[in-house]
């Protein structure tokens, strides 16, 4: 009789165990917030007064990396890890990993026509040679690196410059999905492609009549717009880019072209080039100190 006492009393108390260790787990299952949470949070956050949802900011910085990184700074934001990944944060340079692949430069680039002044879309007109407070210009395509075109001002070129003919149509370099800024200081707009997953962006700037809207998915070659009317010719910039809380860094376009098409757009550089130089009557490139075609430096920190 004691004994199936014991067996009893041992019995009740495995049961309690069995129902409290349930209870705990139910509790901890409640209370841990399922991946699909976790998205809807970060969803239907903002950036303070910047922008709100995921989209939204994604875009929104894009084109205002700057307010967007002073506002992620120091703040534990879900969003800012999903706009800023946190090997950026930490300095890290992203890795060859969903690198964009470019098929073009945004233009068309080809032999210098006499008849036309042009060479493919490149402007071969005497109006882009000048100089005025900021700018001192004397070439229709500028290289990454170039710090001559701007006066009493350091910095080296983060872009491409090129400049083009009246409404030349501006193609997408690579395939990506659209985030479209407005450029405020300029009053136009900039295009960027992004691949899914990757922190690589590819921006092409300074255009209107946009023939692409926000979130399309676009493939190189696709036209994004006209470049803007600018120093008596069309203008834009292309440029290949990735941020990130410890600032932006953007590097050679060249690089980022397909293998195949690196030789052919390497001809078609070094030929631009030439051609410049006998339209003008004089010596401009220093194709010599080029570290790929049409860059002086690989990469640059934006400052």
């Amino acid at each position: 009789m004691g004994l199936k006492k014991d067996y009893l009393i041992l019995g009740l108390i495995l049961i309690g165990i069995i129902l409290i260790s349930g209870c705990t787990q139910k509790e901890e299952e409640s209370t841990r917030e399922r991946p699909e949470e976790i998205q809807e949070t970060i969803q239907s956050q903002g950036l303070g007064n910047l922008c709100s949802g995921e989209e939204e900011c994604i875009s929104f910085c894009l084109s205002n990396r700057g307010r967007c990184e002073d506002y992620c700074r120091g703040n534990e934001n879900e969003l800012c890890s999903v706009i800023f990944p946190p090997e950026e944060n930490q300095g890290q340079q992203p890795t060859e990993d969903n690198k964009p692949i470019l098929k073009n430069l945004g233009v068309n680039i080809d032999a210098w026509n006499k008849q036309t002044n042009l060479a493919g879309d490149i402007a071969f007109d005497r109006q882009i040679i000048f100089e005025d407070d900021f700018i001192k210009n004397d070439r229709p395509f500028l290289e990454f690196g170039n710090f001559e075109h701007t006066k009493e001002n350091p910095d080296k070129l983060i872009e491409n410059w090129f400049f083009v003919k009246s409404k030349t149509k501006v193609m997408a370099p690579a395939d990506g999905k659209v985030y479209i800024g407005f450029i405020e200081h300029t009053k136009d707009w900039s295009v960027s492609m992004q691949m899914l997953g990757s922190p690589w962006i590819v921006s092409i700037e300074h255009l209107l009549n946009l023939e692409v809207e926000e979130g399309d998915q676009v493939k190189a070659g696709d036209i994004l717009g006209e470049a803007v009317p600018k120093f008596g010719v069309g203008f834009t910039e292309l440029a290949v880019w990735t941020g990130g809380r410890n600032g932006i860094y953007k590097y050679c376009p060249f690089d980022f072209l397909d293998e195949e098409l690196k030789p052919v757009y390497e001809e078609k550089l070094n030929r631009l080039a030439s051609d410049w130089e006998e339209f003008v009557g004089r010596d401009i490139y220093e194709e010599e100190k080029w570290v790929a075609p049409g860059c002086l430096v690989e990469s640059i920190k934006e400052r």
